[in-house]
């Protein structure tokens, strides 16, 4: 009888050596399509993080995983927050990277 792992078809027959390095391979795999995808979060998905990180209910390892990102990407994001927090009372005026933003259309 065959076996299914992760979307493939292992023959019983097979080599279980050549079974695990399939399996090595497609866990790699979903790794890489992980960190891929990290760098399209939305503002808005962002300042939730943050804000969280900030309120310090929780540790940033706790968010990390509740929000499953690295902990590393938090600390960008509320460093990068903080330095930019200075333009949400400016009167009227946008910063160039924020107009960028509202023009690019959210992944």
């Amino acid at each position: 009888m065959n076996r299914l792992v992760k979307g493939m078809i292992i023959p019983k027959n097979q080599d279980s050596k050549l079974s695990s390095k399939i399996t090595l391979i497609l866990l790699y795999y979903d790794t890489k399509k992980t960190c891929l995808s990290a760098g399209r979060f939305t503002s808005k998905f962002k300042t939730k993080v943050v804000l969280e990180a900030m309120k310090e209910r929780q540790t940033v390892k706790e968010l990390a995983q509740k929000f499953e990102i690295t902990p590393q990407q938090i600390g960008i994001w509320k460093r990068d927050f903080l330095k930019e927090a200075d333009t949400v009372f400016s009167k009227g005026e946008k910063s160039k990277k924020s107009e960028e933003e509202e023009k690019r259309p959210a992944s």
